[in-house]
């Protein structure tokens, strides 16, 4: 008897999830945290707070002018009766926003600008300059909602008239000589789309930010959990694996005498290149209210603001090659909140296991990170990376910093995650083996 698994085929027209920032004073998870401060200028700073309170949720400072927001996932935001903006975190926005950014020409002479956080702000570009994107939100005149996201969250706004919101906003002072302040329109022609944008953020030398937060009832208001995607990234095992979006980490590993290798199980590992350099093939899928939990422990690539329901999420930090490093995508959104640069911090979910779980939680075309299950129809394949040699390290310097168990939120750091995903041992002068397990699932025919 063969045993079959349907594969869900996605339209050609479904729209996917994208990051977005919203302004907040409180993150629910501080890993999703981003800061971006701006550096105003220096000789008499005219940087000024307006409006109702004259304090706008997730903005503050004059000298430098702080943004703080929370990163979430969106298919399509909500709409409401007023145009608003978020903060570009993708590639593109949401279905239905328009993505647009606003150059800052910040402080010319010792410039503290600062992209704030563990991992990048991209598309932005924040260095001696700030090119901040941004999401335009068109009004929908009959909206279901009158603002929206929760009342503990920020958004630009400027409406003409809004019951229970309030107004504020920021004059922030940029450099005053020869001042380059600038728009990147992305495409947007419509001068009347440009014009509801300058109303929000404001055209000139000095940029002005409006925004607006929520003073009503909470009740009539989106819950987030509802709107907000939670997607997880699973090695991609097959071309007929069904994907949000792929891409590609490309780790390092140490140039001398390199160990790189297979230690245990299969050598045929579809989605995972050892030659070389390491190579992990991703697929983004989707995992909002699905039922993940197998008969033992797997771990998958965190690719949203949490985790899916019942995991818990850690990091685990790879000081891979020193010598011309080729870690790959470097600086890039795609792989967020992963960070890396010449080294790598990787995010992941551990699944843990449950008696009335799967024997396997996805389908063929799909790779996890696990030990070796015991279960019928599995290929394993146990491989070693070789990270750097030439660094003295311990195994608390590894794990990402401080080393916690499982906290309030649910984020899990600790020894005893060695188990299934760890440090192996010490060897030849300070050099650490990483171990990784992969296994994945095929299809039994009898």
């Amino acid at each position: 008897m063969k045993r079959t698994y349907m594969l869900i085929t996605l339209a050609a027209s479904m729209s996917f999830a994208a990051k977005i920032g919203v302004l907040t004073d409180a993150c629910p998870n501080e890993r999703s945290k981003i800061t971006i401060s701006l550096d105003a200028e220096d000789k008499n700073n005219i940087t000024e707070y307006y409006g109702d309170d004259k304090t706008p949720i997730g903005i503050g400072g004059t000298k430098s002018v702080a943004f703080t927001y929370c990163v979430y996932d969106y298919d399509e935001l909500p709409r409401v009766p007023y145009d608003y903006v978020v903060l570009r975190l993708d590639d593109k926005c949401p279905e239905g926003a328009l993505a647009f950014a606003r150059f800052h020409d910040t402080e010319d002479k010792n410039n503290e600008n600062s992209p704030k956080g563990d991992f990048q702000v991209s598309p932005s570009v924040i260095d001696d300059d700030a090119k901040l994107e941004y999401c335009f939100v068109p009004a929908e005149k009959n909206a279901k909602y009158p603002y929206p996201f929760q009342k503990e969250f920020g958004v630009f706004a400027n409406p003409s008239s809004s019951s229970n919101v309030m107004h504020n906003w920021v004059k922030i002072d940029d450099e005053d000589t020869k001042n380059k302040n600038d728009w990147d329109w992305h495409g947007i022609t419509d001068n009347s789309i440009k014009k509801r944008i300058k109303k929000i953020v404001e055209d000139g030398k000095d940029v002005v930010y409006h925004t607006i937060k929520w003073t009503g009832d909470e009740k009539v208001l989106p819950p987030m959990s509802s709107l907000w995607r939670t997607t997880i990234g699973v090695i991609k095992v097959d071309n007929k694996a069904s994907c949000q979006r792929e891409f590609t980490i490309t780790l390092d590993v140490e140039n001398h005498n390199n160990n790189t290798k297979v230690t245990a199980g299969s050598s045929d590992h579809p989605g995972i290149d050892l030659e070389g350099h390491v190579d992990f093939d991703y697929c983004v899928i989707d995992a909002s209210n699905k039922s993940l939990y197998a008969q033992y422990d797997y771990v998958v690539l965190r690719t949203s603001q949490f985790c899916p329901l019942g995991s818990k999420s850690f990091a685990r930090y790879h000081d891979t090659e020193n010598s011309k490093n080729k870690n790959a995508p470097k600086g890039s959104s795609a792989v967020w909140p992963s960070v890396i640069d010449d080294n790598a911090r990787l995010e992941y979910c551990l699944v843990s296991k449950r008696p009335d779980g799967k024997a396997y939680p996805f389908s063929a075309s799909y790779g996890v990170f696990a030990n070796n299950p015991g279960v019928n129809n599995i290929i394993y394949t146990e491989f070693r990376v070789d990270d750097e040699d030439d660094v003295s390290c311990t195994k608390e310097e590894l794990w990402q910093e401080p080393v916690p168990k499982f906290d309030e939120e649910g984020n899990y750091i600790g020894d005893d995650l060695q188990d299934y995903y760890r440090c192996v041992e010490k060897r030849n002068n300070n050099h650490w083996y990483f171990r990784n397990r992969s296994l994945r699932y095929v299809e039994n025919i009898m």
